[in-house]
């Protein structure tokens, strides 16, 4: 056959392969859209969602419905969604554990956190708060690292169980300070709040919206933020960078909510739901929305940036999990 032909009717083939997937991108979307949530109605996946479902209905002129699927500390959900159609009319919205710490965790969660998502958007964070129970004989953080240091080997800290930010935050934490605490997982916050309300453990790293109500009460007394910078929702506190002196300086651990399309996906799917969730990000009334939930919207990011942020992030909390042994399955 001729060079050239050959050349043409290679392009023409190729050209009409490549016609169905781009015209149903184009025509996106075409059916209501799910959002599938790794967590029970409340959490903070959940709540990011539900603020997203109608802002997103408007712009796309569908349906968005709001999918639960927990169970198996997320996986469960990201294996759905890493089945589903990369069509652009199922979406994950999760938190950060499961793609940046169930892949440590886990010999065989069901997916492949790196392979099988697009990043998209990255929409919500919320800051941990270190707090500890009110008769601990500290009053800020640089004290408290001083008691840590003196009395390391009866020191206990809380977590929301094996494996979670509360627990790997203070590990990093600890590993900063070049110290090993001794960990008591529980079933919860509640259960963790309690003990900590009853001294039968000293400290805990939570999120800012799990222990508001305890430190709204008066019942703990919080030390510092692991936030790059002070969060609104507890103004007087320090960021553990601010208080924490040299060893500390760039230590951050926030709990980021974003959405998340099957690997696949087409291009232009993922860049208009990326501006769609930019678009609310923006706007003032979706702050204040986020912030009523003591999340905080973050500054928009593109697909490709919040890619890197979620790589970074799963190298690191890869490196803490192994190295401190965790591991569920």
């Amino acid at each position: 056959m001729n060079p050239r032909r050959r050349f043409t009717n290679g392009l023409v083939a190729s050209t009409l392969l490549a016609l169905p997937l781009f015209a149903g991108a184009q025509g996106w979307p075409t059916k209501p859209i799910t959002l599938v949530i790794p967590f029970p109605p409340g959490n903070t996946a959940d709540l990011v969602a539900r603020a997203l479902q109608e802002p997103l209905r408007q712009a796309l002129g569908q349906a968005v419905v709001v999918d639960n699927r927990p169970g198996a500390g997320g996986n469960l959900a990201l294996q759905a969604v890493a089945r589903a159609a990369n069509d652009g009319h199922t979406l994950l919205v999760t938190t950060g554990s499961p793609l940046v710490i169930n892949p440590a965790l886990y010999k065989t969660p069901g997916f492949d956190a790196e392979r099988d998502f697009a990043p998209v958007a990255v929409v919500g964070s919320i800051p941990m708060v270190l707090i500890a129970r009110k008769d601990l004989p500290v009053t800020s953080f640089a004290e408290l690292v001083g008691y840590l240091r003196a009395n390391a080997s009866t020191v206990s800290f809380a977590s929301v169980g094996q494996g979670t930010f509360t627990h790997l935050g203070m590990e990093l934490l600890s590993r900063s300070l070049g110290l090993r605490l001794t960990h008591v997982p529980y079933k919860g916050a509640s259960a963790a709040h309690a003990d900590l309300i009853g001294g039968r453990v000293d400290i805990m790293f939570d999120s800012v919206a799990s222990s508001h109500v305890v430190l709204k009460a008066g019942r703990v007394k919080p030390l510092a933020v692991s936030a790059p910078v002070r969060t609104p929702f507890l103004p007087d506190v320090p960021t553990i960078m601010e208080a924490g002196g040299a060893d500390l300086q760039g230590f951050e651990v926030t709990v980021w909510t974003g959405v998340f399309a099957p690997a696949g996906t087409p291009q232009n799917v993922v860049q208009r739901v990326n501006e769609e969730v930019n678009r609310q990000l923006r706007s003032e009334a979706f702050k204040a929305r986020m912030a009523a939930q003591l999340i905080r919207a973050d500054d928009p990011m593109s697909p490709a940036d919040f890619a890197a942020r979620v790589k970074a992030d799963r190298a690191r909390w890869t490196s803490v999990a192994r190295s401190n042994n965790v591991e569920l399955q």
